[in-house]
């Protein structure tokens, strides 16, 4: 369980594929934790991951055909920034929402404009159903940044940065074209799900 609330912008040195449909995404890590546990989840980009090696700063995970087929890894490169954040613990402020590390969808930044020192950024959904599962002001979880949805539209939303998110996190590294994981919230699954088909 997460919050949405990235720790710090981590780096991709190399997506590895080590054969058998084996993948291993490697991080540099841009905080100091000393603490870490191998198998322990870490959200990266808001896909929760196991933790299978760390040395330096290093961060090694595997990658999953599954994880592979529904995030944007694939398209990662050297360089790539990528957010991160430890699972919460009990007793941690819950200063985001409850985001599981599940990525639901991508979606695709159709414009970037700023306003009044903040970013509007609007982002279109692979499916306009998905967009049944958003409503204004509510919670959406975008490549793990906990954000409020500012409009939804036909197949699409919006949100707002904020100053201190565009410089904290990877989203003012996105450009028009460039997709990002989505995690809607978990109370408007579950209130869909039961619906009557």
């Amino acid at each position: 369980m997460f919050t949405g609330l990235v720790q710090a912008v981590g780096t991709v040195e190399k997506i590895e594929s080590i054969g058998n449909g084996a993948t291993k995404l490697y991080v540099r890590a841009s905080w100091n934790e000393t603490d870490l546990k191998i198998g322990e989840s870490i959200a990266v980009s808001g896909c929760c991951l196991s933790l299978v090696e760390e040395s330096g700063g290093l961060l090694v995970f595997d990658l999953g055909s599954e994880t592979l087929l529904v995030t944007r890894y694939g398209k990662l490169k050297t360089g790539s920034k990528v957010n991160l954040e430890r699972s919460l613990r009990v007793g941690d402020r819950l200063g985001g929402h409850f985001v599981t590390g599940h990525v639901d969808t991508l979606c695709t930044l159709e414009s970037i404009t700023e306003k009044d020192g903040s970013w509007i950024m609007q982002w279109r959904l692979g499916s306009d159903k998905d967009a049944g599962l958003l409503v204004p002001k509510g919670s959406i979880c975008l490549d793990g940044v906990s954000l409020t949805v500012n409009e939804v539209g036909a197949g699409g939303f919006s949100v707002c940065i904020i100053p201190i998110t565009w410089s904290d996190t990877n989203l003012s590294g996105f450009s028009v074209g460039g997709q990002a994981h989505v995690e809607f919230d978990m109370l408007a699954k579950h209130i869909r799900a039961l619906l009557p088909k």
